[in-house]
C-alpha cells in the first residue's frame, strides 16, 4: 500500500482538523482543498512556466509555488491586498466590480479558492466574467463550502456579524451552498450536477496518494472543481468537463 503524501511538500503526516478526517499536512500545513487543487493545476490544467494565470485570494500554500514558476505571468489579486506579505505584488481587486477591466481570453488558469461565499453581488455574473477571461481550452479551477440542506443567500449589509455566523457558519459570508440543490445553483452555471466528482478527472488512487478523504471527491462534502473554456462565445464556454 502507497504511503499518502501532501502533493505540496511531500508530507507523509495528516492531522484532523475542526471533525474533518486527513483535513491538514502535518508538514506544511495545507487543507485538503489546497491539495486537491495544487492536483487539478498540475495533473489537469498541466501548470507550467508557460501559464498565464489570475489568481483571487492567493493562499500562501499555492501562490508563491506558482508565482515561481510562471513568474510575472502569475497574478494575484484580493479585496484586502494589504494582509499579505509575499515578495510578488497582491493587487487590489474587487471582484463585483473590477472583473471587466481584465482582459478576456488572455489566461490559461483562473483559479480561486472559498472565495464566491463572500461576493456581495450576484455571484453567476462574476463566475461568469471570470470564466470569459479564460482562452478556449483554459480551466477554472475554484472551491466553495457546501453544506446540508438548500441553498440560501442574503446581500442585506443589515445583517450582523452574529446573525451571518448563525445562518451561513461564517461572519463574513453572503450565502450557503447546499449539496441538495447544487445542480439549480453553482452547478448550473457551469452544467454540474450532483453526481460531479474530482474522480472524473484525476485517478481515484492518485486522490488517495494526496491523502484526500473520499467524501471530499464529490458534491457531498465540497471538491475542488474543474471547468475547461471549450469556445470563445460566453454561451459556448459554461460547459462541464467530467471525464465521463
Amino acid at each position: 500500500m502507497i504511503q499518502p503524501a501532501c502533493p505540496l511538500c511531500g508530507g507523509t503526516r495528516f492531522a484532523d482538523f475542526k471533525g474533518r478526517v486527513n483535513e491538514r499536512c502535518g508538514k506544511c500545513g495545507a487543507l485538503v482543498r489546497m491539495r486537491s487543487a495544487w492536483l487539478m493545476l498540475t495533473e489537469v490544467a498541466k501548470v507550467s512556466a508557460k501559464s498565464r494565470i489570475a489568481h483571487f485570494a492567493p493562499e500562501e500554500k499555492i501562490a508563491p509555488r506558482l508565482q515561481a514558476m510562471c513568474g510575472d505571468r502569475y497574478e494575484a489579486y484580493d479585496l484586502v491586498e494589504t494582509r499579505y506579505d509575499y515578495d510578488f505584488p497582491v493587487r487590489h481587486f474587487d471582484l463585483c466590480t473590477d472583473v471587466p477591466t481584465l482582459k478576456r481570453g488572455h489566461y490559461d488558469i483562473v483559479l480561486h479558492n472559498h472565495v464566491v461565499e463572500h461576493l456581495t453581488c450576484n455571484y453567476t455574473i462574476v463566475l461568469q466574467q471570470l470564466h470569459d477571461l479564460l482562452r478556449p481550452g483554459g480551466w477554472h479551477i475554484f472551491s466553495v463550502p457546501i453544506g446540508r440542506g438548500y441553498f440560501r443567500d442574503n446581500t442585506d449589509p443589515r445583517l450582523t456579524e452574529t446573525e451571518r455566523l448563525q445562518q451561513y457558519g461564517k461572519d463574513d459570508h453572503i450565502r450557503r451552498f447546499a449539496r441538495n440543490d447544487f445542480d439549480r445553483t453553482l452547478g448550473m452555471v457551469f452544467g454540474m450536477d450532483n453526481d460531479w466528482s474530482m474522480a472524473g478527472l484525476i485517478p481515484p488512487e492518485r486522490l488517495r496518494a494526496a491523502a484526500i478523504p473520499e467524501g471530499r471527491w464529490t458534491v457531498e462534502l465540497g471538491p475542488v472543481f474543474a471547468v475547461r473554456k471549450e469556445g470563445t462565445g460566453l454561451g459556448a464556454t459554461l460547459r462541464k468537463l467530467i471525464g465521463r
